[in-house]
């Protein structure tokens, strides 16, 4: 499942859509919004620590990388 985060809210419209795909049993590739890139950075960070890379990923970039996501 890949979920996209929205620039106003950061934190609260990323991990909420996140942790109901992980609570369903899904794998998990997120992406964080570019306009909020201290957000990202921490987040990017917290994924790469405590979860496992081989299901849950958090990729930063820009609008390419979200169209590279979605082909």
């Amino acid at each position: 499942m890949a979920v996209y985060s929205a620039w106003n809210y950061p934190v609260s419209l990323a991990l909420k859509p996140v942790a109901n795909a992980i609570c369903a049993g899904n794998s998990v590739i997120m992406k964080p919004s570019e306009i909020s890139p201290h957000v990202s950075k921490v987040i990017a960070k917290l994924f790469d620590k405590y979860m496992d890379s081989e299901f849950f990923r958090c990729i930063e970039g820009g609008v390419d990388v979200a169209v590279e996501l979605n082909k």
